[in-house]
């Protein structure tokens, strides 16, 4: 169900509540829902703003400005269709996606493949005492004819 809202009160949400509980509310990210902002003109909080007030500081709120294109006021904002997935099968999707992304990450240490492609190039590790690693060709100055 899209949610219609007029730029003062999407302003009013975003100021009273960070963007991330903000967005989930609306069942979209809290990028999207800052390019939303963003297009409509709609001034959001900068980073640090949530901290500052958490801690006790003063934190600038940026004034609201109404603006003379009509066509920006009114807002309709499309929720995900993910967002209307029960929640138990919306944590099951991201612990899946972590999974995924866990068995596709790739570690090569240095010392296998890395001194496997030296030794293709030619190219070997000396160490100096007044470097700690230099490399340098095993190639002949010059040209083969």
């Amino acid at each position: 169900m899209p949610t219609k809202l007029k730029r003062k009160e999407l302003y009013d949400l975003v100021w009273e509540r960070p963007m991330t509980k903000v967005s989930a509310d609306l069942g979209l990210s809290d990028a999207g829902l800052r390019k939303i902002c963003e297009r409509h003109r709609v001034p959001v909080p900068g980073r640090g703003y949530w901290a500052k007030l958490a801690a006790g500081k003063p934190a600038a709120k940026s004034p609201f400005r109404e603006i003379s294109d009509t066509a920006l006021n009114c807002i309709l904002i499309q929720a995900s269709p993910l967002a209307s997935l029960a929640q138990d099968i919306q944590l099951a999707r991201i612990n899946a996606r972590k999974a995924v992304k866990s068995t596709q990450t790739v570690n090569i240490s240095a010392g296998s493949a890395g001194s496997m492609v030296d030794r293709q190039l030619g190219v070997s590790e000396t160490r100096g005492s007044d470097t700690p690693s230099t490399r340098h060709a095993k190639r002949s100055p010059w040209p083969h004819f």
